[in-house]
């Protein structure tokens, strides 16, 4: 009997130890959304973030929760940011609405490693990718001059622009002064034709394009086209093709410091994108990997 009972103990300790390390590998996710009127046709008379939200919540690793511009500190509070892994931005129309101060503060979070970033379809103007962006760009600058740095230099910004990011280092009296150009994520060209894309997949062994195929339609598209106002990425994933012979860098992944930023550029407020099997995988695959990188 007392050996019965030790086993029925041990093994509820281990129980107890599983259901532990379970909790422990929980992503805390937070999908924050403009959430505009015209996502309603599109999302059965919902919110295309809660949507995400609903769909990321099927899975056991994540804990989702869905915000808005309009909830108390636009959902966007230390309650909220505290207790974030990923944090899923969808913004488009009031970009402008969010403080730049508070965007600031979110790309200085990314960088320190609180928690990624992922920037879906018209979030590549949002501020905080805007302000996220200009830390990457700042640091590839740095990295590339490191050999021929004295010590910390004088560092000058200018924009941003719809450019991609340059650098130069200079010295003037004795002071190596490094002026960088910054991108503000701005577009070639827009088309909100709802003509089909071309989704390719650049870079199959990641974990992002997990069961993704080599090729696959989307099937109402708002173009997007170069030049896209974006530092190089670390990984270009996905890049996509349109009806007049347009192309984007629709899936780039940025390590910003000990975090990480990804742009995913599908997610049109009233085209469904997000009930197509493949973009909605691949915003999974980007919430679970970067979410397992920040713990």
């Amino acid at each position: 009997m007392r050996i019965m009972k030790r086993l029925v103990a041990t093994a509820c300790a281990t129980l107890i130890v599983g259901m532990s390390s379970a909790w422990a590998e929980t992503i805390q996710v937070v999908v924050w959304d403009e959430r505009q009127e015209e996502q309603r046709q599109a999302y059965d008379d919902g919110y295309l973030g809660d949507y995400i939200a609903e769909q990321l919540a099927q899975h056991d690793d994540f804990e989702v929760q869905s915000v808005g511009i309009d909830d108390e500190d636009m959902g966007l509070g230390d309650d909220v940011l505290d207790n974030c892994d990923v944090l899923l931005w969808w913004g488009h129309v009031r970009h402008g609405d969010v403080p730049q101060e508070k965007a600031r503060e979110i790309a200085e979070r990314i960088q320190a490693g609180d928690f990624a970033f992922l920037a879906i379809h018209s979030s590549h103007f949002a501020r905080p990718f805007v302000e996220a962006i200009g830390l990457i760009a700042q640091e590839q600058a740095l990295a590339d001059v490191a050999d021929e740095l004295d010590n910390t230099p004088r560092i000058e910004l200018d924009g941003p622009h719809h450019v991609e990011p340059s650098w130069e280092l200079t010295e003037e009296d004795g002071e190596q002064v490094l002026r960088i150009t910054l991108p503000n994520g701005g577009l070639g060209g827009v088309r909100a034709d709802a003509e089909p894309s071309r989704m390719d997949t650049v870079m199959p062994e990641h974990p992002i394009a997990e069961g993704i195929p080599e090729s696959f339609e989307i099937s109402e598209s708002e173009m997007y086209d170069e030049l896209f106002g974006i530092p190089e990425p670390d990984a270009l994933i996905f890049d996509e093709h349109f009806s007049q012979g347009e192309y984007f860098r629709s899936g780039v992944l940025w390590n910003l410091g000990e975090g990480q930023v990804f742009y995913f550029r599908p997610g049109h407020e009233t085209y469904p994108k997000f009930k197509d099997e493949y973009p909605m995988r691949i915003i999974e695959n980007a919430t679970r990997y970067m979410g397992q990188n920040i713990r």
